[in-house]
Order: structure tokens, then sequence, then C-alpha cells
């Protein structure tokens, strides 16, 4: 979905006194397909029927967990989700200033504990609102079955592109996991579920966090999924989640389970890309499994 003109008529035929002077592809989203109208709002299609449902979850949820916040997170002024069709669904909201904090903006940080501060201020914050606050429609992980379902789908439609050596080193690390119980022992929170580089706004001037975007992946399940994030192949690596520590302790018994998240990172990659035709994406989860 790239047809600019396109992208236009839809919005105005849900918003038709919306003026759009200006619209340009932003950056290539996984799930959705991103615009910037006016330089001023970003505007999200799924690019999956799933995707839509997740949005509606989502729309709900941002309107209940702003106010916990610290750190800002989209507010949505724009949106049209009752259509339920891939290419019309949208929302639309006043875009955050800051870029995402890739790892080449992380290395040029002079002060890690600042961003440190400011990451685990807005996780402790995330983690600890009540779950009676949020909206029934939050799906709820059992994450025993969550990873037996996800093995499964691995021997099942993987194997068969990896080498032996490469699928009984998977087989090794799901049998460890799945043997220690205390893995499922643990308390759920609200998670933000792709808390990645990507979705971390950052003010390099003043170099703080002023943003966190992209909560349609936000589930209660157990909190070192977000910690995952930031170590996997794109986060900033485990020393520096050491330094979340200070202000947020209970990182400490998150780290082994984190690191076991992220080391199937590539594996869930290369599954999604067969599973959603995205060849780009199963040969570069292919291509870091290997």
């Amino acid at each position: 979905m790239t047809n600019l003109e396109n992208v236009k008529t839809i919005i105005k035929s849900s918003y038709p006194k919306f003026k759009i002077e200006n619209i340009v592809l932003g950056h290539e989203g996984q799930n959705n397909n991103i615009f910037i109208i006016n330089h001023e709002y970003i505007f999200r299609f799924p690019k999956f029927k799933n995707g839509i449902d997740n949005m509606i979850r989502e729309d709900k949820l941002l309107e209940r967990i702003n106010n916990y916040l610290s750190i800002d997170i989209p507010k949505y002024k724009f949106k049209s989700l009752e259509n339920k069709r891939v290419g019309e669904d949208f929302v639309g909201y006043k875009k955050i200033s800051g870029e995402p904090l890739y790892k080449s903006i992380f290395k040029e940080i002079n002060n890690i504990s600042v961003l440190a501060k400011d990451l685990s201020i807005f996780l402790k914050e995330l983690h600890s609102i009540p779950i009676n606050k949020l909206p029934i429609e939050i799906e709820v992980v059992n994450n025993y079955k969550y990873w037996l379902d996800m093995y499964m789908k691995i021997r099942e439609k993987l194997y068969v592109y990896m080498k032996e050596e490469t699928w009984k080193k998977i087989e090794k690390q799901f049998d460890e996991f799945f043997k220690d119980s205390m893995n499922f022992q643990y308390k759920p929170t609200l998670v933000h579920g792709d808390f990645g580089p990507s979705n971390i706004l950052f003010d390099k001037d003043r170099e703080r966090v002023i943003g966190v975007i992209d909560f349609s992946e936000s589930k209660i399940h157990d909190p070192a999924v977000d910690i995952a994030s930031l170590i996997g192949p794109f986060g900033y690596g485990e020393d520096f989640i050491l330094k979340l520590r200070k202000l947020y302790p209970q990182v400490d018994s998150y780290i082994k389970r984190a690191k076991f998240y992220a080391s199937t990172f590539p594996i869930q990659e290369a599954l999604f890309g067969l599973e959603n035709n995205d060849e780009k994406a199963f040969n570069n989860g292919m291509v870091m499994i290997s």
C-alpha cells in the first residue's frame, strides 16, 4: 500500500474536513504501513487482518494507561477501525518528536546512565500498572502454552530449511527452557511486547528518551519479554541491561528468561516471514539462525 493518493482518499473519506497538504511514506514496518501527514501526524495502516484487531485493542489500552506513564505515548486523534479491511482501517496520532534509538545512535550517547534511568523508569511504571485497570480485551498469555505452541510450529515449519546441527541446537535450547519450572513462575504484568529500538524515541540533543510508540503487541505476560527486546540482536546488550537494576531491581530476576526469549527472535522472524509470505523477513531470520 504505497499509492499516496489512495491513502489520502481513504483518510478523507473518514475525515473530510482534515486538510492534507503533504503526505510521505514513513519507515517500513513489519506489521503496518506508515505515513507522515503534514509533517505532523503519523498514520498507521495494518498490513494484516489480525493487525486490525490488535489496533482496536491498542486504542482502548492507550486511553487507559496514559496517566500512569511519565513518557509520551501515542494519543489517537484519527481512527477508522470499523471496516475490518486491510488497506482501509487506520489510526493517526500527533507525531512525537525524537528518532528511533537504533544502535548507531546508542553508541554515540555520552551519558548512558541517564538513558538507563529513563528506560528503567518507563518499564517500572508500565509493569506496575494494575491489571484490573486494563481493558478486558487485553490478552492474558499462558507462557508455557505460548512457547510450546511456538516450538511446535518451529519444528513443523522451519526444520526442513535447517541443517541438522542447527535444529538440534534449537531443540536443546527449548528442552532446557521447558525443564526449568522457574521459567514459568513470575508475576504477570502488562508488557509493551515490542520494546525494541524502533519504538523508543530519543532526543539526541538532550540525550533523553521522550516517547514510546506501537503498543499493538501489548499483553499481560512475563515482564522479561520487554527486557529481551533490549538484549536482542538489535538491542543494546546485557551490560546495558544491568544498569537498569539501580531503579528497577526486579530486572535481575528477568535476565535469564529474557536471554532465552531474545535468542528466539531470529527464529520468530523466519517463522513470521514464512507464515506471511514475507521473503525478506524469512531470509533475514534464517541468516541469523545459521
